[in-house]
């Protein structure tokens, strides 16, 4: 079986029944880019209120991609994913000095799935 066809059948498998996940078939054929800004979309939507309403700036989005790159096993991103009670977190400094630093939510144990 193609990887397609798996990853496929897991995601109706999912998005059925009581599984509350929303299939996202724009995603199917996604390059890495594409997956980082639909991840960059959702920690701006996600933060609005912590990021005052300033989406992150493309230095500042690099920053994040940096820190989750740097994560080299299960468990160091098990930490990131679960840093304060069932919130991933992590922190970034604002472009403008006056927003000083920012968490941001980049995981909820609640809204894990589809919650």
């Amino acid at each position: 079986m193609a990887e397609l066809d798996f990853e496929k059948q897991i995601v109706k498998q999912l998005s059925t029944d009581s599984n509350q996940w929303t299939e996202r078939k724009d995603l199917y054929e996604a390059t890495p880019d594409d997956l980082w800004n639909n991840f960059r979309d959702k920690l701006n939507h996600n933060n609005w209120a912590a990021l005052k309403q300033q989406p992150l700036t493309d230095e500042e989005f690099a920053r994040v991609k940096n820190i989750i790159s740097q994560v080299n096993s299960p468990y160091e991103a098990a930490k990131l994913l679960d840093s304060e009670n069932g919130i991933g977190k992590l922190e970034i400094q604002r472009d403008d000095a006056k927003l000083g630093y920012v968490p941001l939510k980049i995981f909820l144990e609640s809204r894990r799935g589809g919650r």
